[in-house]
């Protein structure tokens, strides 16, 4: 399968962790959560690979943000992290949605798109 969606449980895990998924090599993720939630990173569980694009759509219906942290030291490797435009986080509201892809060249998951 190249493509999947999935909806994990409701995050429960405290501020900046990183998030380990089964990532396909184009994954749609539909994250809720109990609160207000910061992510430092991600982890395929097979392995980052370069070019895999994963989607992180905010579906909480309630007003939690999501936030993705720009090359976050909290991240348990440099190529499990965040490479944000104008080094800046990414904060996703209700019904948002922002795309990242694998990049090998820079060993970081790139944004490139936010809605």
């Amino acid at each position: 399968m190249l493509f999947s969606s999935i909806t994990p449980s409701a995050l429960t895990l405290p501020d900046n962790k990183e998030l380990t998924i089964d990532l396909f090599s184009t994954t749609i993720v539909l994250l809720s959560s109990t609160q207000a939630l910061s992510i430092a990173g991600l982890v395929a569980t097979g392995g980052n690979t370069d070019g895999m694009v994963v989607c992180f759509s905010n579906v909480n219906t309630s007003a939690f943000a999501l936030s993705f942290l720009h090359e976050s030291s909290f991240a348990s490797a440099v190529t499990n992290r965040f490479r944000c435009a104008n080094s800046t986080s990414i904060t996703v509201a209700q019904y948002g949605a922002v795309s990242f892809r694998y990049s090998s060249f820079t060993s970081r998951w790139q944004a490139f798109s936010k809605v």
